[in-house]
């Protein structure tokens, strides 16, 4: 094989690797405060009933995606960060769908939800 051919074959030095470390500081630096999270375990079971009451009508998904957002919004991140990111807003991202996907919305709380 030609050096020129062996040069073509090798990974970029950018690729994979540098997208990792971006998807790893992206996640510790937006990650909500765990103490937060348990603290406001009572807000954030009322809005998984919520969304588990859209299984059987889904109409109000909407709504239901806006009271996500407003709450996923008001945590505090970890690390200092403006904003954190939460299973909040994947699950109003979820519920905007056409149609709502309200199983996995469902889905998407049960890692932030302590009993």
């Amino acid at each position: 094989m030609s050096r020129t051919a062996r040069s073509r074959c090798r990974p970029s030095p950018t690729s994979s690797a540098e997208e990792a470390v971006w998807a790893i500081r992206t996640y510790v630096e937006t990650r909500p405060d765990d103490q937060e999270l348990a603290d406001r375990q009572d807000e954030l079971h009322a809005l998984k009933e919520r969304i588990d009451g859209l299984k059987a009508d889904a109409s109000g998904a909407i709504d239901v995606a806006g009271a996500l957002t407003e709450l996923g919004e008001s945590f505090e991140a970890l690390s200092g960060a403006p904003r954190s990111v939460t299973a909040l807003e994947e699950a109003a991202w979820l519920l905007r769908a056409e149609p709502p996907r309200v199983n996995a919305a469902s889905d998407a709380l049960l890692g932030i939800l302590r009993d």
